[in-house]
């Protein structure tokens, strides 16, 4: 929030809602932001639903929580839609059960690669040492698997032993 607008949250919530033998608790937060220049008024609603007891003070905390929960999840499927991962419709016109394996699969592989991209070494490789982007040490990394015969023996000597991805 900038500081040329003032910000008003209305909170209200229901406990112990009785869902298929779950107790849940809904949480509404209406924020109204105010511009101090226009005195122009916008509202937004926020609606979650939470198993964790809502009190006065935890109320705004936990309505806050559940709209980073939902900014995260929608850049993910950006991300798989729009940046490589080739997510589309096409993959549930023939069969659910494969369409939810495919999507499995691509949600590990985004996970690992967020994973590596994140580890000191990629990064050490991106700025220090290679001075390219991700985008182009991807590609480095396809045209060597294009190109070298990968030895099975070599590749189990690699991954037979413990190892660690440390983040940065």
């Amino acid at each position: 929030m900038d500081k040329s607008t003032v910000a008003i949250l209305n909170c209200q919530w229901l406990k112990r809602l009785n869902y298929k033998g779950h107790a849940l608790n809904w949480v509404e937060c209406i924020e109204e932001n105010t511009s101090k220049k226009t005195g122009e008024k916008h509202w937004q609603r926020f609606v979650h639903l939470t198993n964790m007891d809502i009190n006065s003070d935890l109320c705004v905390g936990i309505s806050d929580t559940g709209r980073l929960c939902q900014k995260i999840e929608n850049e993910g499927f950006n991300t798989q839609k729009n940046h490589g991962y080739a997510l589309e419709h096409k993959y549930s016109r023939v069969d659910f059960q494969a369409m939810q394996n495919y999507y499995q699969c691509l949600q590990i592989a985004h996970i690992i690669n967020q994973l590596v991209v994140a580890s000191k070494t990629i990064n050490t490789l991106l700025k220090k040492t290679l001075k390219c982007t991700e985008k182009h040490l991807w590609k480095r990394l396809l045209s060597f698997l294009s190109e070298v015969a990968i030895i099975e023996s070599e590749l189990m000597n690699l991954t037979s032993g413990k190892f660690q991805i440390r983040l940065e």
